[in-house]
């Protein structure tokens, strides 16, 4: 298989692991995910990237009891949504299998906005999505996304977290970071724990113009959310809490 060939599978078949056996992670694998993540594309190659990896059982389970409180805003928020639309292992009250919890390594993605500096001047001026705070979380992403692939490559499985505000001081608190970094996730990595089906993705013809729009592929209100809702009954076990 050429290089190309094995990308493609490793991006077909990459799937977030949401169960983790307790079987440790080698120093190798792990220096060998820092490094994707070290490599990716940054604007003006800013690099606001650090990492925390975090393998110290005591400290991880500090980081998943820190998580129940903000869970119960969110689970809050999540029931004034529609029934059909709510992700259920979201929605209850209590999480009683935090899907990452028996990851053996998490490792914390941290960003220095201060890079913002390095982008092209006029661009902190810019709103939207041109402006330098989303160039920024562009950057941060793509560090992620990278690290998630490279797990895969090496058959571990992975799971991305996001790290919101009311979960952000503890985390914070308990690795000592600094105020200045900002805390946009957590990639959490092990060995799966289960086999995970295909995902569920739209086909390529629907997505592809071109040379220009083809208005054939606009979508109402309705077909955006007839497409979710078909989404939704395929994904919706993945974040269901399992007693």
């Amino acid at each position: 298989m050429n290089r190309l060939d094995s990308f493609i599978e490793l991006a077909r078949e990459r799937r977030s692991t949401r169960a983790f056996t307790e079987e440790p992670v080698s120093e190798e694998e792990i220096t060998n995910i820092l490094e994707a993540g070290r490599f990716s594309m940054s604007g003006a190659n800013a690099q606001p990237w650090e990492f925390i990896v975090v393998r110290d059982p005591a400290l991880r389970s500090e980081i998943v009891e820190a998580r129940e409180e903000s869970h119960l805003v969110n689970a809050a928020i999540e029931q004034t949504r529609l029934e059909e639309f709510r992700l259920r292992g979201k929605s209850q009250a209590t999480s009683q299998n935090v899907g990452f919890k028996n990851a053996p390594v998490f490792i914390v993605v941290i960003g220095d906005k201060r890079t913002h500096l390095c982008s092209v001047y006029s661009t902190p001026f810019l709103p939207g999505d041109c402006g330098a705070g989303t160039t920024y979380l562009k950057n941060m992403a793509n560090a992620a996304h990278n690290m998630h692939l490279a797990a895969k490559a090496q058959s571990l499985g992975s799971m991305w977290v996001s790290i919101g505000k009311l979960w952000d001081e503890p985390i914070r608190r308990i690795l000592n970071i600094p105020e200045i970094y900002d805390i946009p996730c957590m990639v959490c990595v092990g060995h799966p724990a289960e086999i995970r089906s295909n995902g569920v993705r739209r086909d390529l013809k629907d997505l592809v113009n071109w040379d220009s729009y083809d208005m054939s592929h606009y979508r109402s209100g309705k077909d955006v959310n007839d497409c979710l809702m078909n989404q939704r009954q395929h994904t919706r076990s993945a974040y269901v809490t399992k007693p």
